[in-house]
């Protein structure tokens, strides 16, 4: 089970342990999400109608990191869930032809190098699209049976294009292609960024299900979010940065600020790291050290 699904279980003891440390989260999320939405009274891009919002905003950070660095799409939760499939019964390799289809096209399109054509554009997304899919699979599958996942390889989809014909609708890929050219041209100076890691894993990534952030430039880890409702913070969005934190074990990305890029209200929000523990009232034996980012891991 991911650091996500663990936060959002109620009989999860990594809950558990969040809720007993950093209970005072109301009042930051609240100011959180004044500053996310700023003036603006309407979300400046909103889902399309009968788009699949969560599938949209998995796709949206293939589609930013795509953007920024082609190459980080190669080994991604994506791939594993490919993998793990193809692994079923019924399945066989054809999860991961698909797959690593959708990343050489990917590639051979080159976005973080030039700037691509609309046909090209929307080839892109649908790509993009389909990696998120595997990827909402192998979250899923930590929740309950995937036998709708799993049906969409048994049908005759023995070609991506298969694939994507019955498993993404017109409206997601809409939806992507808008809030992804809104993305892009917000998080374009991540290119000339560095340090950047993008998509980075931790000492304790494994230990907790899969704790891996969207991207740390310098000593800043930010986390992108593609909700369009006035709520985009709240106590497990700030105990998920907070998990990233303890689950650098040995501090080795040196993370000092943590913060929130809500896509779709094309803003940001984020906290020195001293700063947000002090807001949350952690007590001092509480404060994120080697010690507690081992235990953690043990819940």
């Amino acid at each position: 089970m991911s650091l996500s699904l663990h936060l959002e279980s109620k009989g999860s003891p990594v809950r558990a342990w969040f809720e007993k440390r950093f209970p005072a989260t109301q009042s930051i999320a609240r100011r959180a999400n004044r500053t996310l939405r700023g003036d603006a009274d309407e979300c400046p891009v909103p889902c399309v109608v009968d788009s699949d919002a969560s599938l949209v905003g998995t796709a949206v950070d293939y589609l930013l990191r795509a953007s920024i660095r082609t190459s980080s799409v190669e080994e991604t939760i994506a791939a594993v869930a490919a993998r793990a499939l193809a692994e079923k019964r019924g399945v066989g390799r054809m999860a991961i032809e698909i797959e690593r289809k959708a990343v050489a096209d990917i590639k051979a399109l080159s976005p973080d190098r030039r700037e691509v054509t609309q046909h090209e554009w929307t080839d892109l997304c649908i790509r993009c699209l389909v990696l998120a899919r595997f990827e909402q699979h192998y979250r899923a599958s930590f929740r309950v049976p995937t036998r709708g996942h799993l049906s969409l390889l048994r049908q005759p989809a023995n070609r991506l294009e298969d694939f994507v014909h019955v498993s993404l609708s017109t409206a997601s890929i809409r939806d992507l292609e808008r809030l992804g050219q809104v993305a892009r041209e917000d998080q374009s100076a991540l290119r000339n960024a560095d340090p950047l890691i993008l998509n980075p894993r931790f000492q304790l990534s494994a230990a907790l299900g899969g704790a891996d952030a969207d991207v740390i430039v310098g000593h800043r880890l930010v986390d992108w979010k593609a909700s369009a409702t006035t709520r985009v913070v709240g106590r497990h969005q700030l105990w998920q940065l907070i998990g990233y934190v303890l689950a650098d074990s040995t501090d080795e990305y040196e993370i000092r600020e943590v913060g929130i890029s809500a896509l779709r209200w094309r803003s940001t929000v984020s906290w020195p790291l001293d700063e947000l523990l002090e807001d949350l009232d952690v007590e001092p034996q509480h404060v994120p050290n080697a010690r507690h980012r081992r235990a953690v891991a043990e819940r």
